[in-house]
């Protein structure tokens, strides 16, 4: 019964210690998971601004192959342009 003290104090702190290393290291983690979060916030504005741009890309370049259709409607290129457009479209929504 005499040795139940010491083990206790030991276990005690040990189970401090481990308390401590514990929250260190939590710390450490939420630290990179805030940086990661900041990143992706990031990362989805930048995607989203290049949404925009593509969409309005894609208007410019039906605009420019209608105009293009109405003044040389037999142009080689409307083939080739028509096709482009169209795989533009079929293309999955960014």
């Amino acid at each position: 019964m005499e040795h139940i003290a010491p083990i206790i104090l030991a276990l005690v702190a040990v189970m401090g210690a481990a308390g401590a290393v514990g929250k260190f290291i939590w710390v450490k983690v939420e630290k990179r998971l805030t940086l990661i979060e900041s990143a992706l916030d990031e990362c989805e504005k930048r995607e989203l601004d290049a949404a925009a741009r593509r969409q309005l890309s894609r208007a410019a370049m039906e605009l420019l192959w209608q105009e293009l259709k109405r003044i040389a409607p037999k142009s080689p290129v409307l083939a080739r342009a028509k096709k482009l457009m169209d795989e533009m479209k079929d293309a999955p929504p960014d």
